[in-house]
């Protein structure tokens, strides 16, 4: 994430290019590898991918012709109907399989005071209305945020998810990705697969981080561990 103010996101190395790659490019290192060795293609740019509308949906569109049954995903911040126009999404159709859009915040003046869209708050209800339209061209519609929420605003974000009938999906360490495994693993709850963040994840009523933690440790049935 660009926020982070850094080059690089984990051990990628420098992420930044000399100069921006035609479509023939991008194409070109796709091709280079052996699709049949992935589970998914993901448009995720150190950016906005769909800033380059065309060129994505044309590359999609050449690698779906080579590799039909490899899904494509694009990760988006859903401003596109607001730089692009209102058929952003219908532009997806037959090329892309998944959209997942960083929802980032529970209501538009949060997101702007986050994002700092050059949109101002209208770049909330413009991302709601992206993922609303999109349920009509791509068969896997998700809003994401990330677990460093309190949990209210989770709720919340959960709350926005159903109400336009698409998935929520929360990222982070205190998720299914780190923490359900490891503390049901450890108590041996036999919840490795049914944990909530709902109901288990971080929330600032309960303390700092690492207190919650130490509480996790100390006492897994008061979150929901037996």
């Amino acid at each position: 994430c660009i926020r982070l103010g850094g080059d690089t996101v984990g051990d990628s190395g420098n992420l930044w290019l000399e100069r921006e790659p035609d479509k023939e490019e991008v194409l070109a290192d796709i091709f280079r590898r052996d699709l049949s060795e992935f589970q998914e293609l993901v448009f995720c740019g150190y950016g906005e991918p769909m800033m380059r509308l065309d060129d994505l949906v044309w590359i999609a569109a050449q690698v779906k012709r080579k590799a039909p049954n490899l899904p494509i995903r694009v990760n988006t911040n859903g401003q596109a109907e607001l730089f692009y126009g209102p058929d952003a999404a219908s532009r997806l159709q037959g090329v892309v399989d998944a959209v997942s859009i960083s929802l980032n915040a529970p209501d538009a003046q949060q997101y702007d005071e986050m994002c700092h869209s050059v949109y101002g708050e209208q770049a909330f209800d413009a991302l709601l209305r992206f993922a609303e339209k999109c349920k009509a061209y791509i068969p896997s519609v998700i809003l994401s945020v990330v677990d460093v929420m309190d949990r209210a605003d989770i709720e919340k974000c959960r709350k926005i998810a159903a109400e336009i009938g698409v998935t929520l999906d929360v990222e982070g360490l205190d998720s299914n990705a780190f923490f359900q495994r490891f503390f049901a693993i450890m108590y041996n709850s036999g919840q490795e697969n049914t944990w909530d963040l709902g109901t288990n994840g971080w929330d600032s009523e309960r303390g700092t981080s690492g207190g919650q933690a130490a509480s996790y440790l100390k006492n897994s049935e008061a979150w929901g561990f037996s």
